[in-house]
C-alpha cells in the first residue's frame, strides 16, 4: 500500500513538474504566436493605410496630369496659336502674341491654378498667361523671383525648347512663369499641324503638384516615388533616401522590399494618365516597435499571472472573452475609451458603423442624383455621352415608353427689383426659384429640376393620364408661381413653356426653340408664361435665310460693292417685316448679321476700323424709325467697303489672305468625309463658285485636288511610320472607302499605297 501511494505520489510530482514546464512555456509560445500575429496585424494595416493613401495621391495627381493634358489639347486645336507661328513678319507676328496672350489669360481665368507657356523658337518668344515677350525677358523675371535656384539662360531655353514632337509629362520648377519655385508637373507638347519644322512652337502645361509635400506633411518616416515603368525615380517627395536613383522591380505582391539597406513597406500602383509608377514607401523596424511592445507587456503580464497562481482563471477569462477581443481589434483607437467597458464600445462601434452606412448610402443616392441630372442637361444640350445612354437609363432607371415630354425654363428679371436687393443674388435667387417651384408642383407631374446657367429647367416625363391632366391644369401651376414672385419679391419672371412631344431624341431641338423664344421675349420685356411653339413660329425666317444674307452682303463688301451691300440690307429688312416684326427684333437681326461680318471678315479689318464701326452702330441706337436706321447702316457698310478697297490693302492681297484661310481650313478638317467645296465655302462665308474661282486663281489648282493632296500627304506619312491596316488609314485621313483612297493614291504618286509603304521601308 505505501508503494502505491509512493509511485502515486512520484506519478503526481512529474505531473505537477510537467505540467508547471508546460504552462512556462505556453506563456512563451503564445507571446511568440502574438508577435507573429500581431506583425502581420501590423504588415496588413500598413499596406492598406498605405494603399488607401496611395489610391488618394494617385486620385489627385492623376486628375491634374489629366487636366493639363486636357488643356493642351484644347491649345493645339485653337488657330490663334497656329495663325501665330505663321505671322508674315515680326509686326505681324508682335501684333497676334497679344491676341495669343489675351486667349491665355482667358484660360487662365477657366483654370487658375495651371500654368501655360508657349514657345517660339524661330521667333525666340514667349506666351504665358501673365506675360508676352521675348525669352530673355521672360528667364530675368523668373530668376529675380528665384534667383538662387534657377536654372542658367542656356539650360533653361534648352528645357523650354526641347523636341515635344512626342508629347510628355515631366516635372520641373522653371516652367512656371505664374508658380516660380513650385515644384510642378509639366506636360510638354509641339504642335503637330505645323509642317515647316522651323515654325514649330512647343506648349507646356504645368499645375504646381506642392500638395503631395503637404499631405506627407502629417505622414512621417513616409517616402513617396514617382518611377518611370523600368524602375528609373523622376521624383522623391516626403523622407529623403538619399543615393536613391532607381526602385527595384516593381512585384505588387510582395510587402517589403529592401531599399539602401533598409526594409520597407511598399505599395505601387501605376499612374492612368502616364506611363509613371507611384511608390509608397515607409520603414518596416519603425511599424514593428509597437509589435515588440506588445510582446513584452504580454510576457510582464503572463509572468505576473503565473506567479499569483491564478492561471486556470486566466484560461477561462481568455478563453471566454476571446471573441470580444477579436471585436475590439477592429475598432479604432478613437472610439476606444478607458471610462467604458468594452461591451460599451462594442454596443458604440455598432451604433457609428449603422451612421456610416446610412451615410453612404445617402452619398450613393446623391450620386445617382447627379447622374440623372447630367444626363437631362446633356440631352438638353444635344450631347451625347460616351457610353451607350441605354446603361445610363437601366443605372438610374428611366423608362420613357409610352411617354409624353414637356420642357419649361424660368429666368429672373433681375432689373425688375431695386440694386440693394438681397434676392440679387444669383444663387439665393435660383434656391428660391426652385424650392417655390417644387412646393407647387408637389409630386403632381413627374419631373426633373436641371440647372443651366441663369436658367431654371424643368423637364416633365408624362403618362397618358398625366399628359391629359398637364394639358387641363399644368400651365396654371406655373402661373402661380408667376404671381408668388410678382406679388412677394417683385421679380418679373420669363417662363417658356415647350408643346408636349413624343420624340425624347428631340430634346434638344425643343430646349433650342425655347432660348430663341426667350432671347424674342427678353428683347420686348414680355414677361410671364410664353409658349415656344406659337412664339418661335412667328420668327423670322431661319438661319438658313440668315446665312443667304450675309453672305450676300460680306461677299459685296469684299468686292467693294456699296450697293449691292446696300441693296442687301434693303431686302433684309424688308423680308423681316414681312413678319410683323417689332423694331428692336429688326434692329436685333441686323446687329447679328453685322456680328456674323465683322467675325467673317477679321483677318483683312484692323483694330482701328473696328474702332470706326463701333463708333457707327452706337449713334444707330439713337434712330427713332427704321428708315432713319437703315441709312446709319447704309453709312457703315459704305464705309466697310471702302476700307476694304483702299491701296494698302489690294485685292490680291485679300485673296492670299483667303486662300491661306481655306488652306488652313483643309489642314484642320482633311479628316472629315464630308469636306467638301461647299463645306468650305460655308466655313469662310463665301458662295462655292466665288471661292472656287479666286482659289483656283491664286494656286494654279482646283479645290478638290487640293483637298486630295493633303489628305494623300497624310496618308503617306501614316504609311511610313505606322502599320495600320492600309483600308483604316484611307478612313482616317477623309476617304469615304479605301477604293477611292487608292485611286487617287496611284493617280498623285504614281504606284501603288502597297508599293509605297513596302519602298519606305
Amino acid at each position: 500500500m505505501k508503494r502505491f501511494r509512493f509511485a502515486h505520489s512520484k506519478s503526481i510530482l512529474m505531473q505537477w513538474i510537467l505540467t508547471s514546464i508546460i504552462i512556462l512555456f505556453i506563456p512563451f509560445i503564445s507571446i511568440l504566436i502574438n508577435y507573429s500575429i500581431s506583425k502581420k496585424i501590423i504588415s496588413s494595416q500598413v499596406k492598406n493605410s498605405s494603399d488607401i493613401i496611395l489610391s488618394r495621391m494617385q486620385n489627385a495627381i492623376d486628375s491634374k496630369l489629366q487636366g493639363i493634358r486636357n488643356l493642351s489639347y484644347r491649345l493645339l486645336l485653337d488657330d490663334k496659336f497656329i495663325q501665330l507661328s505663321q505671322a508674315q513678319d515680326r509686326q505681324d507676328f508682335l501684333s497676334q502674341s497679344q491676341i495669343c496672350y489675351e486667349e491665355l489669360k482667358n484660360y487662365h481665368y477657366a483654370y487658375p491654378d495651371i500654368n501655360i507657356l508657349i514657345y517660339y523658337p524661330n521667333q525666340d518668344y514667349i506666351v504665358t498667361s501673365g506675360a508676352s515677350c521675348p525669352s530673355s525677358f521672360i528667364y530675368n523675371s523668373m530668376n529675380y523671383a528665384s534667383p538662387k535656384t534657377m536654372l542658367p539662360y542656356e539650360e533653361w531655353l534648352s528645357l523650354i525648347g526641347s523636341d515635344f514632337t512626342k508629347s510628355s509629362y515631366f516635372f520641373s520648377d522653371y516652367c512656371n512663369y505664374n508658380n516660380t519655385r513650385t515644384a510642378s508637373a509639366v506636360f510638354g507638347c509641339t504642335s503637330p499641324f505645323i509642317q515647316k519644322k522651323e515654325a514649330a512652337y512647343n506648349i507646356l502645361v504645368s499645375a504646381p503638384i506642392d500638395f503631395i509635400s503637404n499631405d506627407l506633411a502629417d505622414l512621417p518616416d513616409r517616402t513617396f516615388f514617382i518611377c518611370k515603368e523600368n524602375g528609373d525615380i523622376v521624383r522623391q517627395f516626403g523622407k529623403n533616401i538619399e543615393s536613391l536613383k532607381t526602385l527595384p522591380d516593381f512585384d505588387t505582391n510582395a510587402s517589403t522590399q529592401k531599399l539602401n539597406g533598409t526594409d520597407y513597406y511598399c505599395s505601387y500602383t501605376k499612374s492612368a494618365a502616364s506611363g509613371w509608377f507611384y511608390v509608397l514607401c515607409a520603414p518596416r523596424a519603425f511599424y514593428l516597435q509597437d509589435s515588440i511592445f506588445v510582446r513584452n507587456v504580454t510576457l510582464a503580464s503572463t509572468i505576473f499571472s503565473l506567479l499569483i497562481g491564478i492561471a486556470l482563471i486566466f484560461y477561462i477569462q481568455y478563453r471566454n472573452y476571446r471573441p470580444v477581443k477579436e471585436i475590439m481589434e477592429i475598432i479604432p483607437v478613437s472610439m476606444k475609451s478607458e471610462e467604458t467597458n468594452e461591451f460599451q464600445q462594442i454596443e458604440l462601434y455598432h451604433s457609428e458603423m449603422q451612421r456610416l452606412n446610412l451615410f453612404m448610402q445617402k452619398k450613393l443616392n446623391h450620386i445617382s442624383q447627379n447622374v440623372r441630372e447630367l444626363y437631362f442637361y446633356s440631352k438638353l444640350k444635344g450631347v451625347s455621352f460616351h457610353i451607350h445612354g441605354n446603361d445610363i437609363m437601366d443605372t438610374i432607371n428611366l423608362n420613357f415608353s409610352d411617354k409624353h415630354f414637356v420642357i419649361i425654363s424660368l429666368y429672373p428679371d433681375i432689373n425688375s427689383f431695386p440694386q440693394n436687393d438681397i434676392m440679387r443674388n444669383w444663387q439665393l435667387l435660383q434656391f428660391a426659384i426652385n424650392n417655390v417651384s417644387e412646393e407647387v408642383l408637389l409630386e403632381q407631374f413627374p419631373h426633373e429640376s436641371i440647372q443651366d446657367e441663369f436658367f431654371q429647367v424643368f423637364f416633365f416625363i408624362l403618362d397618358q393620364k398625366q399628359t391629359e391632366e398637364w394639358n387641363r391644369s399644368g400651365i396654371s401651376l406655373f402661373q402661380k408661381i408667376f404671381e408668388f414672385f410678382r406679388s412677394q419679391f417683385q421679380i418679373e419672371l420669363f417662363i417658356t413653356v415647350s408643346p408636349v412631344f413624343e420624340n425624347f431624341e428631340q430634346t434638344s431641338a425643343f430646349y433650342s426653340d425655347i432660348l430663341t423664344t426667350f432671347e424674342s421675349n427678353y428683347a420686348q420685356k414680355q414677361v410671364g408664361i410664353q409658349p415656344a411653339s406659337q412664339t418661335t413660329g412667328s420668327q423670322p425666317g431661319s438661319d438658313t435665310q440668315f446665312n443667304e444674307y450675309s453672305k450676300a452682303i460680306n461677299l459685296a463688301i469684299f468686292q467693294h460693292d456699296y450697293a449691292k451691300a446696300a441693296s442687301a440690307v434693303h431686302r433684309y429688312i424688308g423680308y423681316l417685316q414681312q413678319y410683323n416684326c417689332s423694331k428692336v427684333i429688326v434692329r436685333y437681326n441686323i446687329y447679328s448679321l453685322i456680328a456674323t461680318i465683322l467675325m467673317d471678315s477679321r483677318d483683312y479689318i484692323n483694330q482701328a476700323t473696328r474702332d470706326t464701326v463701333e463708333s457707327y452702330l452706337s449713334t444707330s441706337f439713337n434712330c427713332s424709325t427704321l428708315e432713319e436706321y437703315e441709312t446709319h447702316i447704309g453709312r457703315l457698310l459704305h464705309y466697310l467697303c471702302e476700307q476694304s478697297s483702299s491701296p494698302s490693302d489690294t485685292l490680291p492681297d485679300k485673296e492670299q489672305l483667303l486662300v491661306k484661310k481655306i488652306k488652313n481650313y483643309v489642314e484642320n478638317y482633311y479628316s472629315d468625309y464630308s469636306l467638301n467645296v461647299t463645306a468650305v465655302a460655308d466655313a469662310v462665308n463665301l458662295s462655292p463658285n466665288y471661292m472656287s474661282k479666286i482659289f483656283k486663281n491664286n494656286t494654279n489648282e482646283g479645290l478638290l485636288s487640293y483637298i486630295n493632296y493633303v489628305r494623300i500627304n497624310h496618308a503617306k506619312e501614316l504609311l511610313r511610320t505606322t502599320n495600320i491596316n492600309i483600308d483604316e488609314i484611307a478612313l482616317m485621313v477623309g476617304f469615304s472607302n479605301s477604293r477611292s483612297f487608292r485611286r487617287n493614291f496611284q493617280n498623285l504618286t504614281g504606284i501603288t499605297a502597297t508599293d509605297y509603304r513596302n519602298g519606305s521601308s
